[in-house]
């Protein structure tokens, strides 16, 4: 997987399948119809199968400050903030100050669609 993801057949529904071996992300490799691919494990009848994992999508990071290493909060889609200035020049050039649940917070000024 990852190589590609495009459609290589269709399996009606009770087709048998040779299974090859599950990834452990909620998809199994099998053999049917002269094909070898990838099926979502969902779409598939076994027990002991793998199943989706889920994660977060994190937003864009904001920071107590632009030295910090690790964000302080993610700003996500729709999430309402002002932005206070863009830092032009200086040690913080390309940094914004933004003002975000009720405190200022640094963003990368490339990060912000405005």
């Amino acid at each position: 997987m990852g190589e590609s993801s495009r459609k290589l057949t269709t399996l009606k529904i009770g087709t048998v399948c040779d299974f090859i071996s599950d990834n452990g992300d909620g998809w199994s490799k099998v053999h049917a119809n002269n094909t070898t691919g990838y099926i979502q494990n969902s779409r598939i009848n076994g027990t002991g199968l793998s199943t989706w994992k889920k994660g977060t999508v994190l937003g864009v990071p904001v920071y107590t400050r632009p030295s910090d290493t690790k964000p302080c909060a993610y700003i996500n889609k729709g999430n309402k903030f002002n932005v206070v200035c863009s830092i032009k020049s200086g040690k913080y050039a390309g940094w914004s100050i933004i003002h975000y649940n009720n405190q200022d917070k640094y963003i990368r000024t490339d990060m912000l669609k405005i």
